[in-house]
């Protein structure tokens, strides 16, 4: 598992997109929803794992009917674990949704085993391909279709009842006897009680079933089941141990269905949910892309017009237009050990800069797209977030939360890591703060391990000794068609907050109404 900080996906601004990982089954009103506090237990930091989930992910991007079938499996399954929970409860109708159940289970599996026919190289699909063939050879298809076929018969003391089964219905048939006192004999009738579409196909069926169409005393029921001679009692109970029987028969036989999507549900739900998490991200009409995933060892980083999503995600709610005002920077680390410290105008973007630069590596080592034109990343084992006001949540002071938080990554950091700091050491002394973030600095740069430092500490952002891998990042001010822009720049500090700059384009910023 990667290691994460206890409040990444708030301090990368995660939180706001997490419900882009959510799907809708299509039979029902039911949603299937991350945790988010679960989420960072799907992050691998293994290359063929997240090589994998990518090329399933771009399937089903591309293949609608194989989502669709795959939603509907999904959604099909968990009927069928409802039914469980109504099986001897005397509810009639659900008699109608085992048969649909039924019905769905014949017809999906064979389509969704031929959709899967082409999906050669992608593990979890060729996992479920062989589950569905070594179903099909369990004959458990074939015992629904000779359910579908045949009758069934059950004896009930001292009356016969007979069911019958058929694609779309349930008939049952009661044989009993009739005193005729006029003659004091008694004579074989018939009764039914039948679910069916329409009056002529319950009486053709129970014409075929019982051979004496000319004797049957035929009555169809809905609802509450009553018997035309008056003896209610016996009728209803001998209907519904029928049922009762039908459906635990039914329950069991759809259940062995299923049996072989246990190994590659929570698989197949995680990749549909990746799936739609990047719909969701394509239809913000900005770039995204796939990451290209380099080796772990080569510790690489570098992203072409990089954005947060959770930023153009409200920017589009407020009716901007993203291809006029949504600012992009490049992202890039020159080594392995390198430290990115980043400087300038204050409310111009530095924080979120360092949360793209996070949202990036975290989005990749899920597997799915990120918030760039184009982007090379090598997996990491751990993700740091050191960020001013954690200290509210622990309940300590800002100083003493800073110290503690910023030991426990360097314990918690390796020699591949990345470490995202924002504004620490604020209420120090501003000689203390960078003596402190230096110290620190260089403990991680010795390690090995990347660190990208947004800081009001000018002075952090200077190498010791000419060579440290410290590479100073500015956001600059630019003019761009009448309106100020903030754009990342290579530089040393120039001192200056932007202050005034960054009021006047409070004031002059123009507003969605």
């Amino acid at each position: 598992m990667v290691k994460t900080s206890k409040t990444i996906l708030q301090d990368l601004e995660l939180d706001e997109i997490i419900d882009w990982f959510e799907i809708k089954l299509p039979n029902s009103d039911d949603y299937l929803s991350f945790h988010r506090a679960a989420i960072t237990d799907y992050l691998s930091s293994d290359l063929e794992i997240l090589r994998q989930r990518q090329k399933a992910i771009g399937l089903l991007l591309e293949n609608e009917p194989l989502c669709q079938a795959l939603y509907s499996l999904l959604d099909l399954h968990a009927q069928v674990r409802q039914l469980s929970s109504k099986h001897g409860s005397d509810d009639r109708a659900s008699i109608s949704n085992y048969i649909d159940a039924r019905r769905q289970v014949r017809s999906l599996l064979p389509q969704l085993h031929g959709l899967l026919n082409d999906t050669w190289g992608i593990q979890v699909f060729e996992r479920l391909k062989a589950e569905l063939e070594e179903l099909f050879e369990s004959g458990a298809l074939d015992r629904i279709d000779q359910w579908d076929k045949t009758y069934v018969e059950q004896e009930l003391v001292p009356r016969s009842m007979r069911v019958l089964l058929a694609v779309d219905e349930l008939f049952l048939i009661r044989e009993f006897q009739i005193r005729d006192f006029s003659q004091g004999t008694y004579e074989n009738t018939l009764t039914g009680c039948v679910y069916s579409l329409t009056r002529e196909k319950a009486l053709e069926k129970l014409n075929v079933f019982s051979g004496k169409g000319d004797q049957i005393v035929n009555a169809l029921f809905s609802g509450h089941l009553q018997d035309p001679y008056g003896d209610n009692t016996i009728f209803n109970d001998a209907l519904d141990q029928n049922i009762a029987q039908f459906e635990q028969d039914t329950y069991l036989l759809l259940s062995s269905c299923f049996r072989f999507l246990e190994q590659a549900e929570e698989d197949i739900v995680f990749l549909l949910k990746c799936a739609e998490f990047c719909r969701k991200a394509q239809s913000l009409g900005t770039a995204a892309c796939f990451p290209t995933l380099c080796e772990t060892r080569d510790k690489v980083y570098a992203a072409r017009e990089a954005y947060s999503f959770a930023l153009a995600d409200r920017m589009k709610k407020r009716g901007w237009n993203l291809s006029d005002t949504l600012v992009k920077n490049p992202v890039e680390f020159d080594r392995p050990n390198s430290a990115l410290v980043v400087t300038g105008a204050n409310q111009g973007g530095k924080t979120v800069y360092l949360q793209t630069i996070g949202m990036i590596q975290f989005l990749a080592q899920l597997g799915v797209m990120v918030p760039a034109s184009q982007a090379q990343v090598s997996p990491v084992d751990a993700i740091v977030t050191i960020f001013a006001g954690q200290e509210e949540k622990l309940g300590q002071g800002q100083l003493s939360a800073e110290f503690d938080l910023l030991l426990q990554s360097l314990r918690q950091a390796n020699g591949n890591s990345l470490i995202l700091l924002n504004e620490i050491f604020t209420l120090c002394d501003p000689q203390d703060g960078v003596l402190f973030s230096r110290q620190a600095l260089y403990a991680l740069m010795a390690m090995g391990a990347r660190s990208v430092w947004v800081t009001h500490l000018f002075e952090l952002a200077l190498p010791l000794e000419e060579g440290d891998p410290i590479t100073s990042l500015v956001m600059a001010v630019t003019d761009q068609d009448h309106r100020p822009v903030y754009r990342i720049r290579r530089s040393p500090p120039d001192y200056r907050s932007y202050a005034a700059e960054s009021i006047k384009s409070f004031q002059n910023q123009e507003r969605p109404v």
